[in-house]
């Protein structure tokens, strides 16, 4: 999928490409990224669209595996991604946007009727095995947590699939692409989600080191991104995919 053509952003270097490669993962990831009616959309696509041909910039996707995503970032195989948690480990092979495009809360989830509860101690879950996906981050307090235990599958459709057949009695993700994914299974009504967040972040874009205009691009994105959360129409965008405050 291309964006549509602009006007070559006056301040863009003229010899950096008027089209860049940007990673998704192949399982929808809602509200950031999904096929609707045969379209893709989400705001992480909506946002990078507009400031993408605002500065002139075509966007080609391509879908892989999250493992394959953030291989083919670390090594240059692809130009950019469009929704990125900040760790330091990635910033060692993707220059971040200075502004961030949106935010994600990560919960933790099990089966309806569940013994499982949360009261916002991480401590208190140390006897669970604890269901994620590989290469994702869910915020620092999580991810440094090495009290607890946890096993790492490919996609939300396999975690999904592992927790309403019992195979885990807790796992983790963003309830958007959760609750999407547990409907395409049919078993949406067979999952609870446990309040309160585990952690709510910004979302960032990101350009691999490997291409020679990343810090170039970054800070164009930035400016851009900037400029563009100050109008209505970022504000709709908000709305619309229900992540208005």
């Amino acid at each position: 999928m291309l964006a549509a053509p602009g006007t070559r952003g006056a301040d863009l270097r003229e010899d950096i490409p008027d089209e860049l490669t940007a990673a998704l993962a192949e399982v929808d990831y809602p509200p950031f990224y999904f096929v609707e009616q045969g379209q893709l959309t989400g705001i992480s696509i909506d946002v990078l669209e507009h400031v993408a041909g605002n500065l002139g910039i075509r966007i080609r996707y391509t879908r892989l595996s999250w493992p394959r995503v953030l291989q083919s970032l670390e090594f240059g195989r692809v130009d950019m991604i469009t929704t990125f948690f900040q760790t330091p480990a990635r910033a060692r092979y993707v220059v971040y946007t200075g502004e961030s495009h949106a935010s994600e809360s990560n919960h933790f989830f099990t089966r309806k009727g569940s013994e499982v509860t949360f009261n916002g101690d991480l401590q208190t879950l140390s006897g669970y095995l604890i269901g994620t996906i590989r290469g994702y981050s869910y915020g620092d307090a999580f991810d440094d947590a090495g009290f607890l235990t946890t096993d790492a599958v490919l996609d939300e459709r396999t975690l999904v699939r592992m927790v309403a057949g019992d195979r885990f009695k807790l796992a983790i993700g963003n309830p958007f692409a959760i609750r999407q994914e547990a409907l395409n299974q049919g078993v949406a009504d067979q999952l609870a989600f446990l309040d309160p967040a585990v952690d709510s972040s910004p979302i960032f874009m990101g350009f691999s080191r490997e291409l020679k205009w990343a810090d170039e691009l970054a800070e164009h994105f930035t400016e851009a991104i900037r400029a563009f959360k100050d109008t209505a129409r970022y504000q709709q965008l908000l709305e619309r995919y229900a992540l208005a405050e």
